[in-house]
């Protein structure tokens, strides 16, 4: 659509040319709805002829009756028949694609000349669409505004001109509507008043609200830009303390279901418990499930669990919020958490009472984790303990665990990640000390106790 605002501009400064007759500049055929003529013949046969003429100009139409010939038409009429072919009144609409690469100009002037043509009073309104106006004729005012996009339901609300309705058309774009049109006006908007805030995506009543509050349109962005909309809610936040720049800290962590952490009031249980935006954030970042992360911290302070400071320095570990409860109860720090964390295959040790189990057995962190570099399964400690009984530590274990990868073997009993397995392999012939070795007999379904069977393949080598 050409823009209207562009001819209120430039060229037509010290006109006193309105809206309305720049857009009538555009669609002459719209200064003739008062001129209509009955036609005799049916609406379903004149419809068909629309259709026709339409689609002459090259444009895709689909009519009030089935039609292969276009999947997605540029242009659909859509109305209700009676069984003689005549239209219910006022059941006739037009709908033209908005699509990329629809040449909407040509298209609109194509539909309204056909349906013009025929009989129907077709107006191109301001907002890029056809109206077919009511036959029983019309005043010059009730066409004006029925050229504005406006329905005509409306006018009566608003109590309107044609003329000062089409300037908040102008003013409210592709997004403007009745209901917007109906709140900014009920709200004792002026049009010059009410341009900010429609360009900035602001619902009617919504900005009312933010006005009374005494906020500009600048502050009103930035607290909708952190998930605020309403100056309601804005003024509770504000009244506990809660700033903008924490809201945009805990957000760009949480966004997802950031409506339930503020329904929750997370922001002021945090406040009030005494911690910060970037204690927020961690939270918010150490569960998958965030906003639920946000409320039970709350809790864990609330109920006097933890201390503010003590729970900002698990919150920097990264653990799941489940997981920091697990741990703080075993009587472990945050530290020694976060170093357990790095382990490879942490996640192996997310219970707490595992982990104890493998310190309480004499091993150092560092030696746990070079045993679960080999495996996670070694998370278990009488697995490592099957190893180190016989004084073997897991650069002895390398070559079986790989043995055992190769083999797939799942079953714990014949497993030759158990050292009680391998040190039975070992004892049933010297070959068999080379896990290699082993793993190939295995291929051959033999085990320690059929070894003998090949003693002398195995002596050979």
């Amino acid at each position: 659509m050409t823009d209207i605002a562009a001819l209120l501009a430039a060229d037509h400064a010290s006109s006193p040319i309105d809206a309305l007759s720049a857009h009538r500049e555009l669609w002459p055929l719209n200064s003739q709805l008062a001129e209509t003529f009955d036609d005799p013949r049916s609406d379903r046969v004149r419809l068909r002829r629309v259709v026709e003429a339409v689609r002459a100009h090259g444009i895709s139409i689909g009519g009030l009756e089935p039609s292969n010939a276009m999947t997605e038409p540029i242009v659909q009429l859509q109305g209700q028949l009676g069984r003689t072919g005549a239209l219910w009144s006022g059941s006739l609409i037009v709908h033209v694609s908005d699509r990329e690469g629809c040449e909407s100009e040509r298209v609109l002037a194509a539909v309204q000349t056909a349906l013009q043509a025929h009989g129907y009073p077709a107006c191109v309104t301001m907002n890029g669409r056809v109206v077919v106006a009511d036959s029983g004729g019309m005043t010059e005012e009730e066409i004006r505004w029925l050229e504005t996009g406006f329905l005509a339901s409306t006018a009566p609300i608003v109590k309107l001109t044609a003329d000062e309705a089409a300037r908040w058309r102008i003013a409210g774009g592709g997004a403007m509507n009745d209901l917007k049109l109906i709140h900014y006006v009920s709200g004792g908007f002026s049009v010059e008043d009410a341009a900010p805030w429609l360009e900035a995506g602001f619902a009617g009543d919504v900005a009312e609200g933010w006005r009374d509050a005494g906020a500009t349109i600048e502050e009103a962005c930035a607290w909708a830009d952190v998930g605020i909309r309403t100056a309601e809610v804005a003024s509770d936040l504000i009244g506990d303390g809660i700033a903008i720049a924490d809201l945009a800290a805990w957000r760009e962590s949480g966004k997802d279901r950031w409506d339930l952490v503020l329904r929750a009031r997370v922001p002021q249980r945090w406040k009030a418990a005494g911690l910060t935006a970037q204690d927020a954030a961690a939270a918010m970042a150490a569960n998958e499930h965030r906003a639920l992360a946000a409320v039970q911290s709350c809790g864990l302070v609330e109920d006097g669990s933890m201390r503010p400071q003590e729970l900002s320095e698990w919150l920097a570990t990264g653990l799941e919020l489940s997981a920091i409860v697990a741990w703080w109860r075993s009587g472990a720090t945050a530290q020694e958490a976060a170093a357990w964390q790095q382990l490879p295959n942490s996640a192996m040790l997310a219970n707490p009472d595992r982990a104890r189990q493998l310190i309480d057995s004499g091993l150092t962190v560092e030696e746990i984790g070079r045993w679960l570099a080999l495996d996670r399964r070694f998370a278990k400690v009488e697995l490592i303990e099957s190893w180190t009984s016989r004084g073997m530590g897991p650069q002895d274990a390398e070559g079986w665990v790989q043995a055992h990868h190769d083999l797939n073997l799942l079953s714990h009993e014949d497993s030759l990640l158990n050292g009680d397995n391998v040190q039975a392999w070992m004892d049933a012939h010297p070959a068999c000390k080379n896990p290699e070795v082993v793993r190939e007999l295995a291929k051959l379904r033999l085990t320690p106790d059929t070894v003998p069977l090949v003693a002398d393949l195995l002596n050979a080598r």
